[in-house]
């Protein structure tokens, strides 16, 4: 599961992320008023950590944690794709191996030395 850095809040982090989307963007994000941003960014208004997190996502640092993650579950899961269709193709061969034999014997035959 991906998750954000926990480090990501306050104003400087806040200011971080305007920067990076922009004003008008930023304002668009959060659903905010322009005064209500800068009072955000004066320190006069306590930014709330989601908000920081919601500008966070959409910011080139926070799309690049997303694909990245992508990236590595799609690898997992191709890894583990491969292994079952091994395990799958071993699987019919023995079976198959099984299969060709005429005489399983019985549970309670004599055994041969």
């Amino acid at each position: 599961m991906i998750s954000a850095p926990r480090d990501m809040w306050g104003v400087n982090c806040f200011q971080i992320m305007v920067d990076q989307l922009s004003e008008p963007r930023a304002l668009h994000i959060l659903g905010i008023t322009k005064p209500v941003l800068r009072r955000y960014l004066s320190g006069s208004l306590k930014v709330p950590r989601m908000a920081v997190l919601a500008l966070f996502w959409e910011t080139p640092y926070g799309r690049g944690m997303i694909d990245s993650d992508h990236n590595f579950e799609v690898q997992l899961l191709h890894r583990r794709i491969q292994h079952l269709e091994k395990e799958n193709a071993r699987m019919r061969a023995s079976l198959l191996d099984m299969m060709r034999t005429t005489d399983f014997g019985c549970a309670n035959d004599p055994i041969a030395i």
